[in-house]
């Protein structure tokens, strides 16, 4: 297979470069998932969505109409990727990312996978 790079952010830098055997993540934003991983290793990716925590939200408004500090919002959990390998979970937060590339690019890790 040809070595191919998704480009999912600039700056900072969050890009995926896939080989014939392994990946190499850059995350610019948290070194630590930064490196070169094998597809043997791969034990599944997920593509979470931007999602409300309902429960801290909800709380937040209780606390606020109890204590009137107009502190209350609605929380979101960014969207990520979660890439299960064999010894350690990388959670890559897509903020300012390309969401669409980075569904595709989790297809293409778990069809990796299973070869």
């Amino acid at each position: 297979m040809k070595p191919y790079t998704f480009l999912l952010r600039d700056k900072p830098k969050l890009a995926f470069n896939i080989g014939s055997n392994e990946f190499e993540v850059i995350d610019l934003a948290d070194q630590k998932n930064s490196g070169q991983y094998l597809f043997s290793h791969l034990k599944n990716v997920v593509y979470k969505k931007e999602s409300t925590v309902y429960l801290v939200s909800a709380l937040s408004y209780i606390f606020d109409f109890l204590s009137g500090t107009g502190a209350s919002g609605t929380f979101k959990d960014k969207a990520r990727l979660e890439i299960a390998l064999k010894n350690k979970t990388l959670h890559i937060w897509l903020i300012d990312a390309d969401k669409s590339k980075a569904q595709t690019l989790c297809q293409m890790l778990n069809n990796r996978k299973q070869m």
